[in-house]
């Protein structure tokens, strides 16, 4: 990736109060230099897209200019620098690392009573928030200050303090090594239960996993529920997935500081569970846990990621209890983020809430708005956007045109769409064929449609809620009125 792409992304990450605070303090000197940056900040600040020739066009030093290229590097250190004095006093660890930065130039003075103080004061920031690595670190200068103060009775106690961190982070690396292989051969599977089964369940085996009490800290333990999470959700044992969910919601909380330090860990915490909730088809628990977090997606220790899957969970809850209004309510959050964060939203991600907004605005009446948001998944040019969301999109598309003209010729549509289907490989061919039976007979078979699909087996599979046709059951509303209509 190029500096200008790095910086551009950088700038549109930043909230509001971040772009604030970095100008306030390029104020601070107010030389010529440092307006210059501001003007080059507000300028790419303002892009939709980065493009060079424009910043060009609107920065009038001619200096500037010429050393483009420089002073976008030197913008991007600046950028960092003052993102790390921002979040200073709200992120732990720059403290423990303000601490370890204090203990050097204290020994190197010779203030060895000063240094204990700090040592002292960063081990019960450690023990609060978790953070166990930097142990090590404190422990290295604990041993360092009794060698040289002849303190030799310390020592013993220093390498007992040690050794057990050693363990308890050699515990946590356990975990996350079970975790990532987990996770990564899952992501492999594709969601089948036969590509990844043998590697899913050997990594399951070891004795870490038998019992939660063999999870030496809180940040093992929270690997140890999430690894269970993850492993339950895979087999579809959504009730157990909800027990271990629910344990890694509760630690979560009864530890603040380690929840406050790392609130992305309670945000995606918040969200698997609303997600478990949705599976187990309880709609009214999963939108009050969601609401949980609705109120703290100002907070800047978010990504656009956790707000992104956080309004996905909202979206999908309003789809189950056919809550398309609250949808419709949504839609100027959802502009605002897919704007906000236009270049860091997961493509796959923007095509899902496009999809949900289509479904809203189509039963709402609102068809031409409907179409809209449809065709922009169907005309996202990225190949690799999930192919149901795409196979959806073309099912809806041709009944959303139908909707608007019942006399326009939709045979292209189908025809394309078919072969999209079966390009893909994708089940929803089924659901496509049946839509087809529904709307693009014509003449004396129109006459007749409504015998046919009533006794057609696919119909009489989706009329008994089965999951034989994929693909309908976010349109059986609009089944249900053709019928009521067409007779």
């Amino acid at each position: 990736m190029r500096t200008s792409d790095e910086l551009f992304l950088l700038i549109k990450s930043m909230s509001k109060n971040e772009k604030g605070y970095f100008k306030r303090l390029a104020s601070i000197h107010t030389s010529e230099t440092k307006t210059n940056y501001v003007t080059l900040f507000n300028t790419i600040d303002a892009l939709t897209e980065y493009n060079e020739k424009k910043v060009v066009e609107k920065i009038q030093d001619k200096i500037l200019v010429k050393n483009l290229s420089k002073e976008k590097n030197h913008l991007y250190s600046l950028l960092l620098q003052s993102l790390r004095l921002y979040h200073y006093e709200k992120d732990i660890t720059h403290q423990i690392n303000a601490i370890l930065s204090s203990i050097k130039i204290l020994y190197n003075k010779g203030l060895i009573k000063q240094c204990e103080k700090l040592i002292r004061k960063g081990k019960k920031i450690i023990k609060d928030t978790q953070l166990i690595n930097y142990e090590i670190e404190l422990c290295r200068w604990e041993q360092e200050i009794a060698i040289n103060s002849s303190a030799t009775t310390k020592l013993l106690t220093i390498v007992k303090e040690k050794t057990e961190t050693v363990n308890k982070l050699k515990n946590i690396e356990d975990y996350s090594s079970i975790y990532l292989q987990l996770y990564n051969a899952i992501v492999k599977s594709g969601d089948s239960l036969v590509n990844q089964n043998s590697v899913v369940k050997k990594l399951m085996k070891p004795n870490v996993l038998y019992n939660e009490k063999t999870a030496l800290t809180i940040s093992a333990k929270l690997y140890y529920y999430h690894i269970h999470v993850i492993y339950h959700n895979y087999e579809k044992k959504y009730d157990q997935a909800f027990i271990y969910s629910k344990k890694r919601i509760d630690l979560l909380a009864a530890n603040p500081k380690v929840k406050e330090d790392n609130p992305r860990e309670y945000i995606n915490a918040i969200n698997n569970h609303a997600n478990l909730l949705i599976k187990l088809h309880k709609y009214k628990d999963a939108q009050e846990v969601a609401n949980l977090i609705t109120s703290n997606n100002k907070n800047e220790f978010i990504t656009c990621r956790e707000k992104s899957r956080h309004i996905i969970i909202r979206l999908t809850i309003n789809q189950k209890i056919k809550n398309y209004n609250e949808t419709i309510q949504m839609k100027d959050e959802i502009i605002n983020l897919l704007s906000t964060y236009k270049h860091l939203v997961k493509k796959d991600e923007v095509a899902l809430i496009s999809y949900f907004l289509a479904l809203a605005c189509f039963y709402t009446a609102d068809y031409h708005s409907s179409l809209k948001w449809c065709q922009n998944i169907l005309n996202e040019k990225e190949k690799n956007i999930r192919t149901d969301i795409q196979c959806m999109a073309r099912i809806l598309n041709i009944i959303i045109l139908y909707e608007i003209d019942k006399n326009s010729n939709l045979e292209h549509l189908y025809h394309a769409a078919v072969r999209y289907f079966k390009k893909t490989k994708h089940a929803n061919i089924d659901a496509l064929n049946f839509i087809n039976q529904m709307i693009l007979v014509n003449g004396t078979k129109k006459k007749h449609s409504i015998s046919f699909f009533e006794q057609n087996k696919l119909f009489n599979a989706f009329a008994r809620q089965e999951e034989a046709i994929v693909g309908l059951k976010n349109i059986e509303p609009w089944i249900e009125m053709y019928i009521k209509r067409e007779k």
